[in-house]
């Protein structure tokens, strides 16, 4: 068996429509059938940006890492 035959689609893919429609739910096949082709027309959101939020929000946790041993110091009394 040749990897193009094994990996390949289906043309056709299976549909909840007839199923419903049997069962005398036309309505909720339609709707079904309606969100499926929304489903399928919606574009993947894209992301954009220049990542500048992650960056600031990484550099000042370093700063604050940083910082943060001065300011203990600064502010706890020395034992004498």
């Amino acid at each position: 068996m040749s990897k193009a035959t094994r990996w390949q689609q289906p043309t056709t893919s299976p549909s909840p429509r007839p199923f419903y429609d049997q069962q005398g739910q036309p309505e909720t096949s339609a709707q079904l059938q309606q969100a499926a082709l929304k489903l399928a027309d919606t574009p993947k959101p894209v992301q954009g940006g220049n990542r500048l939020g992650p960056q600031l929000l990484g550099g000042t946790a370093g700063l604050l890492q940083f910082l943060a041993p001065l300011v203990i110091k600064a502010f706890v009394p020395l034992p004498f």
